[in-house]
C-alpha cells in the first residue's frame, strides 16, 4: 500500500489516504492483499496518465536504456550488412562481435537480399532512437516525439522482413515470438513517454523530481 502511495500523482496524494484508511477497515488478509494490488494498479494507471511516472529517476534510466538496447540491437544488424557488401572498409572488425560461428555463413543470403534502403531505414531508427535517450537524460518531454518514429520505422521494417522467405527459414517461432515481445514492450514504454508529453506539467519541469 505504501508502494501505491508513493506512485500516486502529488495531485492524488488524498486517493493514497482513502486507501490506507480502506485496508484498516478489511479484517480478511486475502481480501486485503487483493485491495493492495487493486490500488498499485490504479496508482501506475493514473501516474502513466498524468506523466508523472516519469519523475522517478529510474523509470527514466531505465527507458534510456532499453532505447539504447534497442539501438545497439538495430545497429549490429545494419553493421553485418555493411561489414559483407564492404568488407574492404573498417567495419568488420567492429561488429564481428554481433555474430558468432556458423551463423554467419547462415545469414549471407539474407545479406545479399537486404536493400539499401532498409540500411538507410535502420540508421534513422538508430538515431531517433538515441535522439530520445538524451532527450529522456535531459528530462525533456520530446522523448516520446523521436521514440515513437523510431519504434514504427523499426516495427515497419521487421514486418517487411517477415515477408522475406528467407527470413522465415532462418530464425524459428521461438525467435520471432522474442522479437515480438521486444516490440510490445518497446510500444508500452512508448504509451508512457507519450502519455508524459501530453501532461500539462512537462517532467522536465518539476521542480521536486522524484528518485
Amino acid at each position: 500500500m505504501r508502494m501505491a502511495a508513493t506512485v500516486l500523482p502529488g495531485t492524488r496524494a488524498a486517493w493514497g489516504d482513502a486507501m490506507r484508511a480502506e485496508l484498516g477497515h478489511i479484517g480478511d488478509g486475502h481480501e486485503a492483499l487483493r485491495w493492495a494490488f487493486g490500488c498499485l494498479r490504479t496508482s501506475l494507471f493514473e501516474s502513466v496518465r498524468t506523466g508523472s511516472l516519469l519523475e522517478f529517476r529510474l523509470v527514466r534510466w531505465g527507458i534510456a536504456l532499453w532505447a539504447m538496447d534497442r539501438a545497439t540491437d538495430n545497429l549490429c544488424d545494419t553493421g553485418l550488412v555493411l561489414s559483407y557488401k564492404f568488407p574492404h572498409l573498417w567495419l568488420p572488425p567492429i561488429f564481428a562481435h554481433c555474430v558468432q560461428g556458423d551463423d554467419y555463413q547462415q545469414l549471407i543470403p539474407l545479406l545479399n537480399a537486404t536493400a539499401g534502403w532498409e540500411v538507410a531505414v535502420c540508421l534513422l531508427s538508430d538515431a531517433l532512437y538515441l535522439l530520445a535517450l538524451v532527450s529522456l537524460l535531459r528530462r525533456s518531454r520530446y522523448a516520446a516525439a523521436f521514440f515513437l518514429p523510431a519504434l514504427a520505422l523499426h516495427f515497419s521494417l521487421w514486418l517487411y522482413e517477415l515477408g522475406k522467405p528467407l527470413y522465415a527459414q532462418l530464425f524459428s517461432l521461438g525467435d520471432l515470438a522474442q522479437e515480438a515481445l521486444l516490440y510490445i514492450t518497446t510500444a508500452l514504454l512508448c504509451w508512457i513517454l507519450w502519455q508524459g508529453a501530453r501532461s500539462p506539467h512537462p517532467v522536465h519541469r518539476q521542480s521536486n523530481p522524484r528518485y
